[in-house]
């Protein structure tokens, strides 16, 4: 593959110039054509320009997979305006700290996530009056609505942008408290999306149901750019439940579905999947977090004959890295992550003196080139530590690379739980916990989940004069008003003392395994311990 120098927008006028009339977008039940979509976001972004909008300013977006949020992030890169994305988990804490560390200039939000009111998020927003943000606006509208603005007349007032310019800023979280913005290019994520879309051998004549949250770079690379690469259509799903998927998937006869393991997991372990046709499916990328072996070879027989791909990535770069060669074996899917994607440079350090590892040698990943994220928004001193003067990125996990070029992902070296294919940082969790418990020890860290991969356990070491249930309740409701649902630990326990080494730092490794060990005895007798 070549490397080409576009901006997203160039890429979706020329999909909308060489197949106006084949279907893009399929949302709720109305069909949009590339023309269509080109078209309502080349109105939308006059609408933006007129509100005063302009290029370099920063959009916050904040709301569910819907057309609208689509046809606004278009409207942005026309306008050269920066997309800040905010994922649908965040809460006003969440979405505060955003906006002032990405200095939004206008922020536009719709539906709420599993029923959170964001009208009500907004409106306390807007009284703490943020120096940066000029407005914050409603971006929900009806397809009567959207239909309508193809009749209006054609305005245009498209930018010169440069493919090196930031397209968008996506919020991860690592080993630090709070989540930082990646900025990525137009250079970036179009060149890694038509990676993809050659490396899975997509086309005009596929259709993909996408479940996965469009403020991901999963969602944004691998499906909605992938899209206008390929040409093909998809159906956008507002979020992912089973049972919908299936529907979705038998009704449309979708042939690509990409996903987080804990998503592909769901759908394994519910047996209503049996009740739909789920045969048309044929490929898809499967990412986010690591997959045991077993499970994976278990959720490609869900599929008949399914080019289920695992690829290795993150937010910092794109976020392909590398992916299954297309023709890989299933067991061999099953224990590796696949090769370096081109144009792209891949070595492994050790971590204890930096040298350069052997292949079968374990290190931390570092990566080179085009896809490697410009930096982290309002904050350079993070950006210093992630990326070398010579331009490494230095990925925070472990690996091994065998002779044949096969990459495994084997550990973090980053404190980092992963739950659901997202990011928790216990830092963050245990510092939201130590706000009710103040001077008490807190330890928060992941233990293995059949389906999410990872739950949130806390441990928090008490005093004799406290009392226990007091202080849960407590907890519960401070977690639930600061932290997204996806942060909030699962199980709480709480001990009198903590192991220790003998410098008197917690023993972690034996904390962890004998709270392990409660949790199995709570999922025997079905306790949750959720808050």
């Amino acid at each position: 593959m070549e490397l080409i120098r576009k901006t997203i927008n160039d890429t979706l006028k020329d999909r909308a110039k060489k197949t106006p009339e084949s279907i893009g977008l399929i949302y709720e039940g109305a069909s949009y054509t590339w023309k269509e979509i080109d078209l309502i976001s080349e109105k939308l972004s006059y609408d933006l320009r007129k509100l005063g909008i302009k290029k370099g300013d920063k959009m916050g977006l904040y709301g569910m997979n819907s057309a609208s949020w689509l046809f606004h992030f278009y409207a942005a890169q026309k306008l050269g305006a920066i997309a800040v994305l905010f994922s649908t988990c965040f809460r006003e804490t969440d979405v505060e700290r955003g906006i002032r560390l990405a200095g939004v200039d206008y922020f536009f939000y719709s539906e709420g996530y599993k029923g959170e009111n964001y009208n009500e998020t907004i409106a306390r927003l807007n009284d703490k009056h943020i120096e940066s943000v000029k407005m914050y606006l409603y971006m929900e509208k009806t397809e009567k609505t959207w239909k309508e603005k193809i009749h209006d007349e054609v305005l245009t007032c498209e930018e010169n942008i440069d493919p090196d310019d930031v397209a968008l800023v996506i919020f991860t979280s690592g080993t630090t408290s709070y989540a930082k913005g990646v900025m990525l290019t137009h250079y970036n994520v179009v060149n890694n999306a038509r990676q993809m879309t050659e490396s899975m051998r997509w086309n005009s004549d596929d259709r993909m149901v996408v479940t996965v949250p469009l403020f991901h770079s999963f969602g944004i690379t691998s499906c909605i750019l992938a899209s206008i690469a390929a040409g093909f259509e998809i159906v956008l799903m507002g979020h992912y439940r089973t049972v919908e998927v299936c529907q979705t998937i038998e009704k449309y006869k979708g042939t690509i579905l990409n996903g987080v393991p804990s998503m592909f997991l769901a759908m394994l372990r519910n047996d209503k999947r049996l009740e739909y046709d789920l045969s048309s499916v044929k490929s898809g990328i499967i990412a986010g977090s690591p997959i045991n072996p077993g499970e994976y070879i278990e959720i490609c027989k869900i599929f008949d004959d399914i080019k289920l791909q695992p690829s290795y990535g993150q937010s910092e770069s794109s976020p392909c890295i590398s992916i299954a060669d297309y023709d890989d074996t299933i067991e061999k899917k099953s224990v590796t992550d696949g090769k370096v994607i081109e144009h792209v440079e891949l070595r492994i350090r050790k971590l204890k003196d930096g040298s350069i590892c052997k292949p079968g040698e374990e290190g931390e990943i570092e990566v080179r080139g085009y896809n490697v994220m410009k930096g982290y928004i309002g904050s350079g001193c993070e950006t210093d530590k992630a990326i070398t003067l010579d331009g490494w990125l230095k990925t925070g996990d472990l690996g091994v690379m065998s002779e044949d070029g096969y990459l495994s992902i084997t550990g973090r070296c980053k404190n980092v739980i992963i739950r659901g294919g997202e990011n928790v940082s216990p830092v963050e969790v245990e510092n939201a916990i130590k706000d009710i418990v103040k001077n008490s020890e807190v330890k928060v860290f992941g233990v293995k989940s059949d389906v999410v991969q990872e739950e949130i356990v806390a441990a928090i070491e008490t005093e004799g004069d406290k009392t226990v249930e007091g202080m849960k309740k407590d907890i519960q409701n401070h977690l639930k008003s600061t932290l997204c649902g996806y942060k909030i630990p699962r199980y709480i326990y709480f001990v009198d003392n903590m192991p220790r080494l003998g410098s008197g730092k917690i023993d972690e490794k034996n904390l962890k395994l004998s709270i392990s060990q409660m949790v199995e005895g709570d999922r025997k007798f079905k306790i949750s311990h959720r808050i």
